[in-house]
């Protein structure tokens, strides 16, 4: 009988953690939604800003290597400075054997401004 009383506190323990990050999660999900909404209607500037850029990113993370080894070299990270990362992800293959010796080359470092 103990034994099932202890068992049902751990189960309403993991229950109420469970919930407490679901709930987070929701207000991250809903903080950028806002967030993208500001700028859904806002033009496209014809230049980079790197002074809006410097405000939101924290660093940019050139190439992914997987955790089976595999580099995927077509890859970007940004790390926001609140945390978030974008990424972004290209199946481009490269067309000639140039490009494949210029990727080997550069896999070995990630590049982070």
């Amino acid at each position: 009988m103990i034994l099932a009383i202890t068992e049902l506190i751990k189960i309403e323990n993991k229950i109420q953690s469970l919930l407490k990050e679901t709930n987070r999660i929701e207000s991250i999900k809903l903080r950028l939604n806002k967030f993208k909404s500001l700028f859904k209607d806002i033009e496209i500037t014809p230049k980079f800003d790197k002074d809006v850029f410097k405000c939101f990113i924290d660093k940019v993370i050139i190439e992914e290597t997987k955790e089976d080894g595999t580099i995927k070299p077509y890859t970007i990270k940004f790390i926001c400075k609140n945390g978030t990362e974008i990424n972004c992800k290209d199946n481009f293959t490269a067309t000639s054997d140039k490009q494949v010796l210029n990727n080997i080359a550069t896999s070995d470092n990630y590049h982070i401004w």
